[in-house]
């Protein structure tokens, strides 16, 4: 057992049991999934995947926090109107939020992942969160690992990186302050302090795949932890960059949609003409008719992206599917 400070803990290498070709069919799954990769993307230069050793601290913490807000409650008020339109009064309802402070305290006993190092340009916050939530999915079964009680190995994985050590801490805290229950309807203006007492300390040895490819001249990586729980949950691809297309995709589901979008300007010019007439009723309803138009635009581009996303991800699982089949 090795030591950090004041911490002790253990360090288990985890075992490998996915194999290349299930990783390569979960992995280039989700590259067909992605609504915004281009058709083409098995065209690209894929490289062998290599298993990569990584090392995530498990920490388990008693969060204690203060935290403090506004809370809001909603009412209502009705009252009278005179309506020029229909020349009459009638009623209105105003709705109201009474705000009103509220704080106390709140206690939690928290287990989280974080990788044993700085982040970085490479290793970014969004990116490192995605993989310490993998790898609290794979701890939170039971897994096969090996304790290592080899000094030299110990030797080689004695260090606990500060900064992950601290990012561990915060997440802790987090999760605490968002176990919360708050009063009210709404809340605003949340704010939080505490500390946390790590109780227990141990670190994990992840084998990751990485998986390399070029595209049109352009490199990505995708990464996916090499091992999976007694749940049998297939871990996702973390930290994967990929082509995308989003904006051929918007310009091609608009190609219909902008014109009906735009013919909502006709009933809208005609109603300000029908206004200056005094024609007030008329200009209500042009103005009803160019908003039901627009609305139209809004829902035919919404289902032709629809149609084109879903077209597109067939295409992509057809080409995955030969590209698989090449590799046997």
């Amino acid at each position: 057992m090795k030591k950090s400070k004041t911490y002790e803990f253990d360090v288990y290498k985890v075992k490998q049991n996915i194999d290349k070709e299930e990783f390569l069919k979960t992995a280039l799954a989700e590259l067909a999934r992605d609504k915004n990769t281009p058709t083409d993307i098995f065209d690209s230069k894929f490289e062998a995947p290599i298993i990569e050793e990584l090392e995530f601290l498990s920490l388990t913490g008693s969060a204690e926090i203060d935290y403090s807000g506004l809370v809001g409650y909603k009412r209502e008020e009705k009252h009278e109107e005179w309506d020029s339109v229909k020349k009459k009064f009638v009623e209105k309802t105003e709705k109201f939020i009474d705000w009103e402070a509220h704080s106390g305290k709140n206690f939690s006993i928290e287990k989280v992942a974080v990788y044993n190092n700085e982040l970085s340009e490479n290793f970014p916050e969004p990116k490192m969160s995605s993989w310490d939530k993998e790898v609290e999915t794979l701890l939170d079964g039971r897994i096969e690992r090996t304790k290592i009680d080899d000094d030299v190995a110990q030797e080689k994985y004695s260090s606990l990186n500060e900064d992950a050590f601290n990012r561990a801490e915060q997440k802790c805290a987090e999760r605490c302050f968002s176990k919360v229950k708050w009063p009210g309807d709404e809340q605003k203006d949340k704010t939080w302090s505490g500390k946390v007492d790590i109780t227990d300390v141990e670190k994990n040895i992840v084998p990751m795949y990485k998986l390399e490819y070029k595209y049109k001249d352009e490199n990505y990586t995708m990464y996916s932890i090499a091992s999976k729980n007694k749940k049998e949950i297939m871990p996702n691809a973390v930290g994967y960059t990929a082509p995308s297309e989003s904006e051929i995709i918007k310009k091609e589901s608009m190609k219909v949609s902008k014109w009906i979008m735009f013919g909502s300007i006709i009933p809208l010019i005609i109603g300000i003409i029908l206004l200056i007439a005094k024609s007030t009723g008329g200009f209500v309803g042009c103005l009803i008719g160019a908003v039901v138009v627009f609305v139209a635009g809004i829902v035919v581009e919404n289902v032709t992206k629809n149609k084109i996303i879903s077209n597109r991800i067939k295409i992509k699982e057809q080409k995955m599917q030969e590209f698989l089949s090449k590799l046997k």
